[in-house]
């Protein structure tokens, strides 16, 4: 708590002054908590890099210190590897300690499609020294280093196989290294197990799926958060089988390694996310199902299928009552994985629950005085009693840290599937005031399949309407309107968002401003734009705000003044023009790209 403290001069009288205190809020506390309990991590890093005392877990455990230490830079808008940011060293020595447990192998063509996107025959996989669990720690591997936001970094770690490689070239390889491992046939197939399956049936369950399946969402997800790199088609095909095999038909949430077994929030929570990189919304019926099960589960005071744990009351009579566990703490994995199924839906409440409140609430709770949070089971037994394989504070803050921060892939590209939901839930409104227009729009949606770009003139026209009845409908459809320009219309001009670390030059984050490289082609030929437009989504920006610099022929660097940007904006939409010499004919192109101020 601060204090502002006044000097009172007594000379015949007193004068008194207020004293203003500033009352601590709830956002205070969890800051301080992210902060404390980053420190408290910092300071357990191993002196080679490694974070962890089990020599058959150090890369997990490295890898999600090293996620959180990214997460917190980059949603503060700070470059991780920024020198002035106090945590860019843990950063990199965490990643070569990462990449010094890199471990290469000839892969080949699979039952249900080619892995290899590279055509290098290589796949890339990570496993501690006294480790077998490849899938575990190459998805945890992969996150950690998708989310550096320097895809053309170099590897400097003499001996590694991947020395010398650039860090999206082994995000590449361990890509492709996942696609070869997935299980090929029989009742579990389209999952994962602890180490790959070379066209053969094996075992699956849907906890090395999960983490299997965050490795390559964070590898496929734009930058900053990822590195854009591609997963074969056959790779989400084939896992949209197995949720179809995992999910229980009955209560709806997630088994182990078959539909009915071991049911719970965790498993269901990877179950989530595994749906959404197949390209499921939140109306799709089996995501509403998963929903479903976490809600009817959401109190149980237990591990499975609950995330709160018994608690401190537990009567020494219960037989899930054990002396080394006398407080109970809540299951921080059940809640991770909770986490990033919900926040990939963009889900902030279920059934009224605020679950983000909750979590917050218990984890600040159950934080230690130095920052840590205490022992607590790595997942729950069947019986909902604390597995005896329990784990330490450093995976259980680094638990509760990814928690706290909702530090989630970032979401996947628009699809015209999602536009059509928005505008399904303008319906809904409609359904009430203006049943005419509704039939305006369901008319409008049957021509989204043919890709017309007359869809804006209908849209314009029904706005007219709008104007006289209702104001805050037409912002809906001026919203969805903007997004149809760049998802639908076929533009002239390939517009290409690169890095500055691909280039050679600068980098993408600065404290002041947003950095972006683009380059522009015309039938496959860079060319000089003859204009340059920049909108923080519906917004156009004043040109005084920012800055175009030619690099070379169509490559450009664009600096914009943060604050120029409106708080909230999450998407910034660059519109480039180019006029022929010889034809006079003028072409037009758009790229989107992510702002950081969110």
């Amino acid at each position: 708590m601060k204090t502002k403290t006044l000097s009172i001069a007594l000379v015949t009288i007193i004068l008194f002054s207020t004293l203003m205190v500033a009352v601590p809020t709830y956002a205070d506390a969890k800051d301080d908590a992210i902060a404390a309990g980053m420190a408290w991590l910092a300071g357990k890093q191993n002196a080679d890099g490694s974070w962890g005392t089990s020599s058959y877990m150090l890369v997990g455990e490295t890898g999600l210190a090293v996620l959180k230490f990214e997460t917190h830079a980059i949603q503060n808008n700070i470059d991780p590897f920024d020198l002035d940011y106090g945590y860019s060293d843990e950063i990199k020595l965490g990643l070569d300690y990462i990449f010094a447990n890199a471990h290469t192998m000839a892969i080949g063509m699979q039952t249900h499609g080619d892995p290899d996107t590279d055509k290098d025959g290589i796949g890339v996989y990570f496993v501690s020294p006294t480790g077998w669990e490849r899938t575990y720690e190459t998805g945890i591997a992969m996150m950690a280093i998708a989310h550096s936001t320097h895809p053309g970094a170099v590897v400097n770690v003499p001996g590694s196989p991947v020395d010398g490689w650039k860090y999206k070239d082994v995000v590449q390889d361990a890509v492709d290294y996942l696609a070869f491992g997935q299980v090929d046939s029989g009742a579990q197939r389209g999952g994962w197990s602890y180490q790959e399956a070379d066209n053969a049936d094996g075992w699956a369950d849907n906890s090395n799926t999960g983490y299997a399946v965050l490795g390559l969402g964070y590898a496929q997800a734009s930058p900053p958060g990822g590195f854009g790199l591609t997963i074969p088609d056959f790779v989400k095909n084939e896992l949209d089988v197995w949720i179809e095999y995992i999910q229980d038909d009955v209560s709806g949430g997630s088994g182990y390694g078959d539909p009915t077994s071991w049911v719970n929030i965790l498993k269901t929570g990877n179950l989530l996310y595994e749906m959404y990189l197949v390209g499921d919304s939140i109306s799709t019926p089996r995501v509403k199902a998963a929903i479903d099960y976490i809600v009817d589960h959401w109190n149980d005071a237990d591990y499975t299928p609950g995330w709160r744990g018994p608690g401190p009351e537990l009567d020494p009579l219960d037989p899930r009552w054990r002396p080394d566990w006398p407080d109970w703490p809540a299951c921080y994995q059940n809640m991770y994985c909770a986490m990033k199924g919900l926040e990939a839906f963009g889900i902030e409440e279920i059934d009224g629950i605020d679950w983000q409140a909750d979590f917050e609430t218990v984890l600040l709770a159950q934080q230690n005085l130095d920052g840590s949070w205490p022992n607590a089971p790595l997942f729950g037994a069947p019986d909902g009693t604390p597995w005896d394989w329990d784990t330490d504070q450093i995976i259980s803050t680094e638990w509760a840290l990814l928690t706290l921060e909702k530090a989630a892939p970032p979401p996947r590209p628009k699809t015209l599937e999602d536009l059509e939901e928005e505008i399904e839930a303008i319906e809904l409104k409609l359904d009430f005031w203006l049943p005419e227009i509704k039939t305006e729009i369901m008319n409008i949606e049957l021509k989204l399949d043919t890709w017309l770009p007359e869809i804006k003139t209908e849209i314009m026209n029904i706005e007219l309407k709008l104007d006289t009845w209702l104001p805050e409908i037409k912002k809906e459809i001026e919203a969805i309107e903007w997004k149809l320009d760049y998802t639908i219309d076929k533009e002239a001009v390939e517009v290409e968002i690169l890095t500055g670390k691909d280039i050679g030059v600068g980098t993408q984050i600065l404290q002041n401003k947003y950095v972006y490289y683009m380059m522009t082609t015309v039938a496959g030929q860079k060319r000089s734009m003859t204009k340059i437009e920049i909108e923080a989504e519906t917004i156009t920006l004043d040109p005084s705000k920012y800055t175009v610099t030619e690099l070379k022929t169509g490559v450009y660097r664009i600096e914009i003044d943060r604050k120029a940007v409106p708080v909230g904006t999450k998407l910034i939409v660059i519109q480039v023009q180019y006029t022929d010499p010889v034809s006079g004919v003028v072409y037009h192109g758009a790229a989107i790209t992510t702002a950081f101020n969110v």
